[in-house]
């Protein structure tokens, strides 16, 4: 009998998609990619530090692992926050302070350039929506 989860996970494997994970520091993150590479679920992009990430030991292999902090897709990303917060009061400098600092920024702004289908992070609520 094939379970609800089963079902989902061969949906996924069918369709792959591109998931970010924006927090790379966490191990509990790099666990959840390691077996999700490993199942083949979906194609992975982890944000965070890529000596840290590999130093931790996990299997990452296929994934693609991009620093916020040294992106060249940093200015983009910048870009079109500001596009997002500017009628909130964001200037264009604060929009590119952040995206250098707060690693789910980069995630969201690859979600809305069509880089990735979807980010996940336990501290959405932080995420400044």
């Amino acid at each position: 009998m094939t379970t609800l989860i089963d079902s989902m996970v061969e949906r996924a494997k069918a369709d792959k998609k591109t998931i970010v994970l924006p927090e790379g520091h966490d191990d509990r993150i790099l666990a959840a990619a390691e077996e999700t590479l490993k199942q083949g679920i979906a194609n992975l992009v982890i944000l965070g530090d890529a000596e840290e990430i590999n130093a931790k030991g996990y299997n990452l292999e296929g994934a693609e692992i991009i620093n916020p902090a040294t992106s060249d897709k940093v200015d983009e990303f910048a870009s079109l926050l500001f596009e997002l917060r500017k009628k909130k009061g964001m200037t264009e400098e604060e929009a590119k302070k952040k995206t250098e600092e707060y690693t789910a920024r980069p995630g969201a702004s690859e979600h809305h350039t069509g880089l990735a289908v979807d980010i996940t992070t336990s501290e959405w609520e932080n995420a400044g929506r």
